[in-house]
């Protein structure tokens, strides 16, 4: 996804007031790898990487959910050690059918 689309999709989200909206806006715009029916997503912005997310049907979304789809682990190991034997982690993220997802938790791979 272009920088610039992603950040016009997270300014659309400021003027969308309700969670209900904003997920109707982003199953609209299919930037997610799934995104089922009956969403309430209240975060003001979109994942970094969203195509690594699939988010199945009645799900609700609490504001300030952090989404991490991959890690940098790997690649500081790597420097201290001055090896390559270390890789970053790189998945999806998947929220099942009726689901809600609380207010500041993390998700990750």
């Amino acid at each position: 996804m272009k920088h610039l689309t992603k950040q016009l999709i997270n300014l659309r989200l400021l003027f969308i007031r309700d969670g209900m909206s904003r997920g109707k806006y982003l199953k609209k715009k299919n930037i997610f790898k799934e995104f089922g029916n009956n969403v309430w997503y209240q975060p003001y912005k979109i994942p970094p990487q969203p195509k690594l997310i699939k988010i199945g049907n009645n799900v609700r979304i609490a504001t300030e959910v952090l989404f991490l789809e991959h890690d940098v682990v790997g690649g500081l190991l790597n420097i201290k050690y001055n090896t390559n034997k270390y890789r970053d982690y790189q998945g999806t993220i998947e929220i099942g059918d009726n689901t809600f997802v609380r207010w500041r938790s993390q998700n990750f791979i």
